[in-house]
């Protein structure tokens, strides 16, 4: 009984500890080669300014291309999720109870980061 623990075990640990050890043998460059950093040749990610402006507020199961609850702004003809909406006082669905034919306004202004969310600067909910 115990031979059938401990041979799964057995054969399980060695490949559990391959990348774990210090002596680890895995291959990298040779000594004196130059290696290019992961960024090289490759455009940074840019953040990008977005103007203060009013601007519609919407949850995002409220909105077809989303379908999943999360703040977000409109800007231009995309909805961009707000990536600090803890920053300015809101929970994670602060919009999800307004129907969609409701329109949550907003004079938002910020950075468009490079995964598509918004950095928000200053936000300033119309009625509040």
């Amino acid at each position: 009984m115990l031979k059938t623990f401990f041979l799964p075990l057995a054969l399980i640990l060695p490949v559990l500890s391959c990348g774990a050890s210090e002596g680890s043998t895995e291959a990298g460059p040779a000594a004196g080669a130059e290696t290019a950093s992961p960024a090289a040749g490759a455009p940074k990610a840019q953040t990008v300014a977005i103007e203060s402006a009013t601007r519609e507020l919407r949850c995002g199961c409220k909105i077809d291309s989303v379908g999943h609850c999360g703040n977000y702004v409109a800007v231009g003809d995309e909805w961009l999720e707000i990536a600090n909406p803890k920053d300015h006082g809101l929970n994670n669905m602060e919009w999800c109870g307004v129907p969609a034919n409701q329109k949550t306004q907003g004079t938002v202004a910020g950075e468009r980061t490079a995964d598509g969310k918004i950095q928000v600067a200053t936000l300033e909910i119309a009625g509040k």
